[in-house]
């Protein structure tokens, strides 16, 4: 049995949700006196146990203060942490060394927090009781702002809602888990590229852990012109489907814009099947896709060239290839960059 994605086609991973213009901003947050703390409430997507947890970092100032990161229950009635611990030891202490980061910084819980589908909690920074030599800049999408999940600021009295929602990431025991609707990216990047390069496909390849009826696909990119055409590829050079955006149908202000086309005829991505969505121009000239860095750092080894499978999508990888002489290769010299393209998903299963 399929199952449609809402009333609408889905555009995944949700990547799309992220303007090109949008890069990961400092001081969404900004936490400089012992006193004062900041909170992202969530709701855990699936039921497993957490061992890590991550927060996107702009700044620290302060190389050696021992801070608290903590998994606290929510007070139902007010939406704020209750300063109780979610399970038992579900906190961990630690340091951020003083420098410029813009990523998502991880740590792991003392113990794993077992939690189910559904369950809201608050992952709490608490700062240490020295930080006036210094301070740290939460960081999330400039100008992103959601209802829910949301962030707090506690000004050393009470509890408030901020206008924007600091990036925030799980890792449970069998791998990353992104948060809908919270920004998961960090640096913004370009590719560009034409047909008189040595690598003349670039895009995103990728499994799903369901079958997929996909009836195209979407990515932020500047045509610069061009006629650009979309490529689905199975294999190392089988094109399943494709469409061809016409350059003359696509705003060139700004130069960076999502776009997107349909298939003349769906095509089913199979489950755990390795596939890729790529972007080719006939022209000499360049066009570009965007994409976002996902540099990760913390205490989990090889961490630094993942992105959090974005819903049911995993094992995506940033890639440029030529079908005529197949040579598919992670892209060069940008190992943590995720490119903003995919597929555009009518139902599942």
């Amino acid at each position: 049995m399929s199952v449609a994605v809402g009333d609408v086609f889905a555009l995944w991973p949700g990547w799309n949700r992220i303007s090109g213009s949008l890069p990961m901003q400092n001081s969404v947050a900004t936490v400089d006196d012992e006193t004062e703390k900041v909170c992202v409430v969530l709701q855990a997507p699936k039921t497993g146990l957490i061992q890590y947890v991550g927060l996107g970092v702009g700044a620290v100032t302060h190389p050696t203060a021992n801070i608290d990161v903590r998994l606290e229950a929510i007070t139902t009635s007010t939406g704020n942490p209750t300063g109780t611990l979610f399970d038992t030891n579900t906190n961990w202490s630690g340091s951020f060394s003083s420098g410029t980061y813009d990523i998502i910084r991880f740590g792991p819980l003392t113990s794993n927090a077992s939690v189910s589908q559904g369950d809201i909690f608050a992952i709490v920074y608490e700062p240490p009781a020295n930080p006036d030599a210094g301070d740290v800049d939460f960081a999330g999408a400039q100008d992103a702002a959601y209802g829910f999940p949301y962030a707090k600021f506690y000004n050393g009295a009470s509890w408030v809602t901020t206008n924007q929602t600091i990036a925030v990431c799980l890792w449970y025991t069998d791998g990353y888990v992104t948060i809908p609707s919270v920004p998961q990216m960090g640096k913004i990047g370009n590719r560009s590229w034409n047909n008189s390069d040595t690598y003349d496909h670039v895009g995103m390849e990728m499994k799903s852990n369901v079958a997929c009826e996909v009836v195209g696909m979407w990515a932020w990119l500047d045509m610069n012109g061009n006629d650009t055409v979309f490529k689905l590829i199975s294999g190392t050079d089988t094109v399943e489907r494709s469409c061809t955006l016409e350059a003359d149908y696509v705003s060139g202000a700004p130069a960076n814009n999502l776009a997107y086309g349909y298939f003349s005829s769906p095509f089913t991505m199979q489950a755990d099947t390795l596939y890729k969505f790529v972007g080719y121009t006939a022209e000499n000239t360049d066009i570009s896709l965007v994409a976002h860095n996902t540099s990760f750092t913390g205490d989990i080894s090889s961490e630094t060239d993942k992105q959090a499978s974005n819903n049911w999508f995993y094992d995506m990888d940033f890639v440029e290839g030529e079908l005529t002489t197949p040579a598919w290769r992670e892209f060069a010299g940008a190992a943590n960059y995720k490119a903003l393209i995919g597929p555009i998903v009518r139902s599942i299963g």
